[in-house]
């Protein structure tokens, strides 16, 4: 295997994690950097599997910001 291909597995194990909201080897703000890195990388359903978890990850995130500055 590539290492562009380990890369994107481990991307998108982790970011399976991190979607579902189960602690990864990432945080999401290392997910969301890497993803940016591989994003022009993907093809097919690759994108749009990514693309949910992006989103997915951000709005998990944004809770937990708002969480914070709460405190």
């Amino acid at each position: 295997m590539t290492k562009k291909i380990r890369r994107k597995n481990f991307l998108a194990s982790e970011g399976r994690s991190l979607a579902t909201g189960l602690q990864g080897q990432l945080t999401a703000e290392e997910w969301l950097y890497l993803y940016g890195q591989i994003k022009d990388d993907l093809v097919g359903a690759q994108t749009d599997i990514f693309a949910s978890f992006e989103t997915n990850i951000r709005n998990r995130y944004k809770v937990l910001v708002m969480d914070t500055v709460a405190l």
